[in-house]
């Protein structure tokens, strides 16, 4: 059950993401990095879900947000943990100094979805990171 709760989860952070950007993966309008960054800081967790996804959108040209991203992966709403972590994934090698961090949270994280959504963003970010060839036991559906 665990498990599907921690795959439920990447799916929630995936769908999240899916509507802020459109089903074509742009982003429905063009988005503001730093208006992004400030909703950060005084947003509540949806306010800070949304801002995520759409930085997450942005790719490498996020780069700039990875210090805020990292200073997420600490907050107390999983999901907002789980956006900041898909976040980092997406901005991808420019994010490489976040691995450490993620590695932190996934080791001390109970909840899988956040544990699914650091271990993806690692892999994202570094293919090489010894957690990429980690597999995580399928969910049987009876």
């Amino acid at each position: 059950i665990a498990e599907f709760a921690g795959r439920l989860g990447t799916l929630l952070v995936t769908l999240v993401a899916a509507l802020v950007t459109g089903c074509g993966g742009q982003p429905k309008s063009k988005v503001d990095l730093q208006e992004q960054l400030q909703v950060l800081d005084i947003g509540d967790a949806s306010a800070k879900a949304d801002a995520l996804a759409a930085i997450a959108t942005l790719k490498e040209a996020a780069a700039p947000a990875v210090p805020k991203l990292l200073e997420l992966l600490k907050d107390s709403d999983a999901l907002v943990v789980q956006l900041s972590a898909y976040a980092l994934g997406e901005i991808g090698e420019p994010a490489k100094s976040a691995v450490p961090q993620l590695r932190e949270t996934m080791r001390g994280s109970r909840d899988s979805g956040t544990v699914n959504s650091c271990l993806n963003a690692i892999r994202a970010i570094d293919p090489n990171a010894p957690e990429s060839n980690v597999q995580l036991p399928n969910v049987r559906t009876e």
